[in-house]
């Protein structure tokens, strides 16, 4: 399977973004104008976070 480059820049975003690196650094680093453009395009939580995510709500209303 070829490596495309928009393979790459999607897994760039990605891993970016779940080694805590911020939105809107990944956004200028893929050289867009608006940081909604990487957030809509490129940045996908795995189950993985989905599941952080209820946890956390769930500690937090006890």
């Amino acid at each position: 399977m070829p490596i495309r480059f928009h393979g790459l820049r999607h897994t760039f975003a990605s891993r970016a973004i779940t080694t805590k690196c911020d939105y809107k650094t990944v956004s200028e680093l893929l050289g867009h104008s608006n940081v909604n453009t990487t957030l809509n395009l490129y940045i996908h939580p795995d189950e993985i976070q989905k599941r952080n995510g209820i946890e956390k709500n769930r500690k937090m209303l006890g």
